[in-house]
């Protein structure tokens, strides 16, 4: 009895440390994945500013662009700028993110 218990409860460590080393990888495979695209993520925003409000805009915005390191202000920035009809408007709005 003592040697089944044993056995089952061994089975049951190892089976948790199996689980808990492939979801610490897929939350690694995830940060490595976001870090190679936020690059991208950062020039197609950029584009995105440039066709919609010209160069000059895209000039001011791209150094500021390049500071972000994370994914969600990312996307916060792209609401502003699909919401936002000028580019003086644009501008304000990303002083305060």
């Amino acid at each position: 009895m003592f040697a089944e218990d044993k056995i089952d409860w061994s089975e049951k460590w190892v089976a948790q440390g199996w689980a808990q080393g492939r979801a610490q990888g897929r939350a690694e495979g995830r940060a490595e994945v976001l870090a190679e695209m936020l690059p991208l993520l950062r020039d197609v925003l950029a584009a995105i500013v440039q066709s919609r409000f010209g160069d000059p805009v895209a000039e001011r915005v791209s150094p500021w662009l390049e500071k972000i390191s994370d994914y969600q202000t990312l996307r916060e920035v792209r609401q502003l700028v699909s919401a936002c009809e000028s580019p003086e408007v644009l501008l304000d709005r990303l002083q305060s993110v």
